[in-house]
């Protein structure tokens, strides 16, 4: 650490701006926005939760805006296969059951392993799911609006999905 105290110090810096950036993103408005969701997060995660994210904005969101403050808590996410976290949160609890697990992923992420739902239920299988439902698999509606641009036609059909309620779940 000697040896690297002028790197250090800028990391730090680096670390202490960022913080300051994500501290001043929306927390309080609604609709909620991720950054709320990864605020309050921080805030009530565990000491030694394990959180698992999936890939895409969730990954970004939670990388970027969940702190992981104490050398218990760990993070994994997706490296790409979107609809990983929900079954990978229920092997993670399995793994350490001790543990609480919470997996934070959006509502195109979850729709993938939704019936997993029943597998957790069935075998006793305790997860927090953190799940931003903004209607759809928002990542791709950039690419097939770049690919399809004003065509004439139902493109929304492809990324956007109906009003649902995870509530009941």
């Amino acid at each position: 650490a000697a040896k690297r105290k002028a790197w250090l110090d800028q990391a730090r810096g680096h670390v202490t701006e960022w913080n300051k950036i994500v501290a001043a993103l929306p927390a309080t408005e609604k609709p909620m926005w991720p950054s709320r969701l990864c605020h309050e997060l921080t805030e009530i995660l565990p000491k030694d939760a394990v959180v698992i994210s999936d890939t895409g904005y969730s990954a970004q969101w939670s990388g970027n805006m969940i702190g992981i403050r104490q050398p218990q808590q760990t993070y994994h996410r997706a490296a790409g296969s979107l609809g990983w976290s929900f079954p990978a949160s229920l092997g993670a609890k399995c793994g350490a059951p001790d543990k609480p697990v919470v997996v934070f992923t959006g509502d195109g992420g979850f729709y993938y392993h939704a019936m997993e739902l029943e597998t957790a239920r069935r075998w006793g299988i305790n997860v927090v799911v953190v799940l931003n439902n903004n209607g759809g698999l928002a990542q791709g509606q950039r690419t097939i609006n770049a690919a399809y641009g004003n065509r004439a036609g139902r493109k929304q059909e492809l990324y956007a999905f109906g009003k649902f309620s995870f509530e009941s779940f």
